[in-house]
């Protein structure tokens, strides 16, 4: 389901707060969970006002990369 209108506005202003930890995370090779701890320490709001998991982590990294899927960008 694609968002649109207030949602969609919601998810990219948090996606702007948080895509230079996320990324730097990443680089560095850090797991999805321990990355969510990260978020949930920081102070950061979880979508739908939940709880950071590995799902949502790898959905925000999708929309940081601006990509499809995780898998095309293995060996990059």
């Amino acid at each position: 389901m694609k968002l649109t209108g207030a949602p969609q506005i919601r998810v990219s202003q948090r996606l702007s707060a948080i895509r230079p930890l996320l990324l730097g995370l990443r680089d560095e090779g850090v797991s999805y969970a321990t990355i969510a701890s990260e978020l949930r320490r920081r102070g950061f709001e979880a979508p739908q006002r939940g709880n950071w998991g590995p799902a949502s982590i790898r959905r925000y990294l999708m929309r940081a990369l601006n990509v499809p899927s995780l898998r095309s960008q293995v060996g990059q």
